[in-house]
């Protein structure tokens, strides 16, 4: 048997164990529309490195051929890669005088196509987890042109875009999108390409990009990045409550962040005014909420508490019951986590790789851990025995997990606990930050129904589910 045909299933096994393990959540929309025969060429972001062909391999249900920077073949990666037929490609960035080499990369994936396999792509030429598309270049175009081209374009060649995102991003355990886009041909290039390739080619580019942006969490201007996620944060409660289509529970924030893009990204060209009510309305909103003193969780997270005199209550319960399990996790975790994410970064910022940061925190974690681990069992087997050692061992990875979720809950008990408190001191300030949320939130809400109506097509969630009253600080205690 060749080294492809027993590694490949031996591979995809481990990236089942590898995605449950690295991702929280995983979704996949659109993968009923990928074609079932015939050649395609597969386009995508590419937000994480050696993570995106991984999701391409084990996801899309036919085997896909890739293309890989040209420095991954050697090591270990290499007989991995030849064995999936990866294609070396070479990026301008690391080799000018080597660019000639791409025109038999191209070649071979001409070649690939025209016997009707599905071939992938990075058509940004670079990894990164920005939420801004870098600019597209033209080989991916270039690659479908000349293999349509090669056959008189009969040869019925299908682009799939693909559009993947991981968040949050740089940090294990995401919640991972796996977006597949309408297919399209590209025949009616034909005569455009005979006349003017270098046009034609521009023109598929030009497609390409914007089926990508369309997909990826991509917002236009990277000046109003920060607008975009402050904007999901207020509204991650309301989109929790109303739910998005083809996406379970965890992923809910991730889908909204591109859905919110998108959104706005539509109307700063479409309708720019409407987008300005927005942003002064979240200015008015934020600019009250700092006076009054207010955290921002108290509106925009659920807090999970009793109401009223039962929360201090619940909080006691959950602190007395958690401390103990949570202190023994971070006495015996804290030094290989914290020594993990230490190395990762320097590892990253040297490689100039920031978008493979949890990937690297991973890998190191997968050495510290168990060196840590390992150690701190010895030093129990040799004070108390070799039971006590095997029953400290069982206990040390739930304990530490346990310690990472009750510090986040800790936090949000103080805020919300200490808010509480707060706000009764201050009701008519806090009566104007309730008002001016909710504004921004019915603002908010008819500026999606516009997008779902204009845009999509769809109908609007306003008419088919009657609206709730919102939550407002004044209302938690």
């Amino acid at each position: 048997m060749s080294a492809a045909g027993w590694l490949r299933p031996v591979i995809k096994g481990l990236l089942r164990i590898a995605f449950r393990v690295y991702c929280r959540s995983v979704q996949v929309q659109g993968i009923d529309r990928f074609p079932a025969k015939g050649p395609v060429l597969l386009v995508a972001n590419h937000p994480s490195s050696l993570l995106d062909p991984a999701v391409l391999v084990y996801f899309v249900p036919r085997p896909v051929y890739f293309g890989a920077k040209h420095t991954l073949f050697t090591g270990l990666f290499r007989p991995i890669l030849e064995a999936f037929g990866a294609i070396p490609l070479v990026r301008s960035q690391d080799d000018p005088r080597a660019m000639q080499r791409n025109l038999e990369a191209f070649e071979r994936y001409a070649t690939l196509l025209r016997k009707g396999s599905v071939a992938a792509i990075f058509p940004e030429g670079l990894t990164h987890d920005d939420p801004h598309l870098a600019p597209i270049k033209t080989g991916a175009a270039r690659i479908a042109l000349q293999a349509e081209d090669s056959a008189d374009f009969t040869l019925r060649l299908t682009i799939v875009p693909v559009g993947l995102q991981f968040e949050p991003r740089r940090q294990f355990r995401a919640d991972a999108f796996v977006r597949f886009g309408e297919p399209f041909t590209i025949s009616d290039l034909a005569p455009q390409y005979a006349e003017a390739p270098r046009l034609a080619v521009q023109v598929l580019t030009g497609r390409i990009e914007t089926a990508l942006k369309s997909l990826a969490y991509h917002v236009e201007s990277t000046e109003q990045i920060p607008f975009v996620e402050r904007l999901t944060d207020v509204y991650f409660r309301r989109a929790r409550r109303t739910g998005i289509a083809g996406v379970r529970g965890r992923g809910v924030r991730g889908e909204l962040l591109q859905k919110m893009a998108a959104c706005l990204n539509h109307y700063a060209e479409a309708d720019p005014e409407s987008v300005k009510d927005v942003e002064r309305a979240l200015e008015r909103y934020e600019r009250l909420r700092e006076r009054a003193g207010i955290d921002r969780r108290l509106l925009e997270e659920p807090s999970r508490l009793l109401p009223g005199p039962l929360a201090p209550v619940q909080a006691t319960v959950e602190v007395a019951l958690g401390l103990v399990p949570a202190l023994f996790g971070f006495a015996t975790g804290a030094i290989p986590y914290y020594a993990a994410k230490r190395i990762a970064r320097r590892l990253s910022d040297r490689d100039g790789n920031i978008a493979a940061l949890s990937l690297r925190h991973l890998q190191v974690g997968a050495i510290t851990f168990p060196l840590v681990y390992g150690l701190e069992s010895a030093l129990v087997w040799l004070g108390f025995g070799g039971t006590s050692a095997i029953g400290f061992a069982v206990m040390l990875v739930p304990a530490g997990l346990f310690a990472r979720v009750g510090a986040r809950r800790m936090r949000k008990l103080a805020v919300h606990l200490g808010g509480r408190l707060a706000t009764w001191l201050k009701l008519e300030a806090v009566a104007r930050v309730g008002d001016a949320h909710d504004h921004l939130l019915e603002q908010m809400d008819v500026m999606r129904d516009r997008y779902r109506t204009e845009v999509l097509g769809w109908a609007s969630l306003s008419s088919s589910h009657p609206r709730r009253a919102s939550t407002r600080v004044a209302g938690l205690g």
